[in-house]
């Protein structure tokens, strides 16, 4: 965390909220998703399809290894679909472009630099985390 140690050497007031993507991957609103996708251009049968994949998503609890009823989903990205990393990244760069919008418009500002919007640092994979140090 080399900001965070700068930070601390300058004696510089200093917020850094990260947020939790591992369970944000389980709770991904459907809806909200299918609208994000329509408006970055993807087709009605694209959207509908994906609502199909996730819709149809079924769980079953095993206790003692004896499996239970099963489950309907009813938000959230199915663990290893291989589409739904994908689906999240879509999904979380709305947040990411929101902060970097709210920059702009200086809605946030940066604690020490006035002029300077707040940095978003993201994993490689936008797996695990996303850091925002306004």
């Amino acid at each position: 965390m080399g900001i965070l140690h700068t930070c601390y050497k300058r004696a510089a007031p200093t917020v850094i909220l990260k947020l939790d993507f591992h369970k944000a991957f389980d709770s991904v609103n459907w809806q909200s998703m299918i609208t994000i996708l329509k408006h970055r251009g993807f087709s009605d049968r694209w959207c509908n399809w994906m609502l199909h994949v996730l819709s149809t998503g079924k769980s079953s609890v095993l206790l003692n290894g004896v499996p239970g009823p099963w489950i309907n989903c009813k938000n959230g990205l199915r663990q290893g679909d291989p589409i739904s990393p994908y689906l999240f990244i879509i999904v979380a760069d709305v947040l990411r472009r929101l902060v970097q919008h709210r920059g702009v418009t200086n809605d946030l500002c940066h604690p020490i630099l006035d002029d300077e919007p707040p940095r978003t640092l993201t994993t490689p994979s936008f797996s695990s985390g996303f850091l925002l140090v306004p």
